[in-house]
């Protein structure tokens, strides 16, 4: 009984270990993802696609985590 034990608790702390590394690469992934959108928006706005006022509404939208924004389709209306 107790070698079952043993055995389950060291299963228990690998799947845990496993399941928190998952998420640190998704929270990574986000963040290179979040950088790209803004140098994307900053090239815009160095080529004159957008104003300084339409940068700085799209720069607060990216900045809100709670909002998601398809900056191509914003980019290409203009």
């Amino acid at each position: 009984m107790h070698k079952y034990f043993s055995a389950a608790i060291i299963l228990f702390f690998i799947a845990c270990a496993a399941s928190h590394r998952t998420s640190t690469e998704s929270d990574h992934q986000k963040k290179i993802e979040k950088s790209q959108k803004l140098l994307y928006l900053k090239q815009a706005l160095y080529t004159k696609a957008i104003t300084q006022v339409e940068y700085d509404s799209l720069e607060a939208r990216l900045i809100d985590p709670r909002l998601d924004i398809d900056l191509s389709k914003v980019l290409n209306q203009k």
